[in-house]
Protein backbone atom coordinates (compact mmCIF):
# COMPACT_ATOMS: atom_id res chain seq x y z
CA UNK A 1 0.00 0.00 0.00
CA UNK A 2 1.43 3.22 -0.89
CA UNK A 3 1.95 5.91 1.56
CA UNK A 4 -1.40 7.67 2.63
CA UNK A 5 -3.69 5.17 0.78
CA UNK A 6 -5.90 4.07 2.56
CA UNK A 7 -6.62 0.52 3.31
CA UNK A 8 -8.84 -1.45 1.03
CA UNK A 9 -12.42 -2.05 1.88
CA UNK A 10 -13.67 -5.60 3.02
CA UNK A 11 -15.72 -5.90 0.24
CA UNK A 12 -13.08 -4.99 -2.21
CA UNK A 13 -10.48 -7.00 -0.32
CA UNK A 14 -12.78 -10.18 -0.17
CA UNK A 15 -14.36 -9.69 -3.88
CA UNK A 16 -10.73 -9.32 -5.21
CA UNK A 17 -9.28 -12.49 -2.79
CA UNK A 18 -12.59 -14.90 -3.93
CA UNK A 19 -12.45 -14.02 -7.76
CA UNK A 20 -8.99 -15.05 -7.95
CA UNK A 21 -9.45 -18.30 -5.74
CA UNK A 22 -12.41 -19.90 -7.74
CA UNK A 23 -10.59 -18.86 -11.27
CA UNK A 24 -7.53 -21.10 -9.58
CA UNK A 25 -9.86 -24.14 -7.93
CA UNK A 26 -11.67 -24.16 -11.46
CA UNK A 27 -8.11 -24.84 -13.05
CA UNK A 28 -6.37 -27.23 -10.49
CA UNK A 29 -9.14 -28.59 -8.67
CA UNK A 30 -8.52 -32.00 -7.17
CA UNK A 31 -10.37 -34.47 -6.69
CA UNK A 32 -11.55 -35.17 -3.25
CA UNK A 33 -14.42 -36.26 -1.22
CA UNK A 34 -14.27 -33.40 0.95
CA UNK A 35 -12.63 -29.90 0.24
CA UNK A 36 -10.03 -28.87 2.71
CA UNK A 37 -7.88 -25.78 1.89
CA UNK A 38 -5.45 -24.16 4.25
CA UNK A 39 -5.16 -20.59 3.35
CA UNK A 40 -1.96 -18.01 4.75
CA UNK A 41 -1.80 -14.32 5.06
CA UNK A 42 1.79 -12.97 4.79
CA UNK A 43 2.59 -9.58 5.46
CA UNK A 44 6.60 -8.30 4.65
CA UNK A 45 6.92 -12.33 3.62
CA UNK A 46 6.80 -13.49 6.68
CA UNK A 47 3.66 -15.76 7.68
CA UNK A 48 1.33 -13.56 10.20
CA UNK A 49 -1.85 -15.81 10.10
CA UNK A 50 -2.84 -19.58 8.62
CA UNK A 51 -6.51 -20.68 8.51
CA UNK A 52 -7.75 -24.73 7.30
CA UNK A 53 -11.32 -24.56 6.11
CA UNK A 54 -13.55 -26.79 5.35
CA UNK A 55 -14.98 -24.90 1.58
CA UNK A 56 -13.77 -22.71 -1.04
CA UNK A 57 -14.53 -19.31 0.64
CA UNK A 58 -12.94 -17.22 3.35
CA UNK A 59 -13.69 -13.95 4.26
CA UNK A 60 -10.95 -11.71 6.26
CA UNK A 61 -11.58 -8.57 7.45
CA UNK A 62 -9.06 -5.39 7.69
CA UNK A 63 -9.95 -5.99 11.91
CA UNK A 64 -8.49 -9.54 11.52
CA UNK A 65 -5.42 -8.41 9.40
CA UNK A 66 -4.88 -5.41 12.16
CA UNK A 67 -5.46 -7.58 14.90
CA UNK A 68 -2.68 -10.23 13.31
CA UNK A 69 -0.33 -7.74 13.79
CA UNK A 70 0.52 -6.73 10.72
CA UNK A 71 2.73 -3.65 10.01
CA UNK A 72 1.34 -0.74 8.08
CA UNK A 73 2.04 -0.07 4.87
CA UNK A 74 3.12 -4.05 4.55
CA UNK A 75 3.00 -5.98 1.52
CA UNK A 76 0.29 -8.26 1.86
CA UNK A 77 -0.29 -12.00 0.32
CA UNK A 78 -2.02 -14.92 0.45
CA UNK A 79 -0.82 -19.00 -0.08
CA UNK A 80 -3.96 -21.00 -0.75
CA UNK A 81 -3.51 -24.80 -0.76
CA UNK A 82 -6.03 -27.45 -1.41
CA UNK A 83 -5.38 -30.13 1.21
CA UNK A 84 -5.41 -33.61 -0.47
CA UNK A 85 -6.05 -37.21 0.85
CA UNK A 86 -2.31 -37.77 0.16
CA UNK A 87 -0.88 -34.29 -0.55
CA UNK A 88 -1.23 -30.56 -0.84
CA UNK A 89 -1.46 -28.70 -4.01
CA UNK A 90 0.70 -26.03 -5.13
CA UNK A 91 -0.02 -22.98 -3.78
CA UNK A 92 -2.33 -20.28 -5.40
CA UNK A 93 -0.64 -16.86 -4.27
CA UNK A 94 -1.83 -13.64 -4.93
CA UNK A 95 -0.66 -10.09 -3.57
CA UNK A 96 -4.00 -8.01 -1.49
CA UNK A 97 -2.27 -5.25 -2.17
Amino acid sequence: MAKNQKPASDAWLNAKIRRQFLDHLSATAQVEQQESYRVALYANDMSVREWVIGENSLRVSVQEIVEANVPQNASLWFSVRQIGRFAQSDPLIFSAD
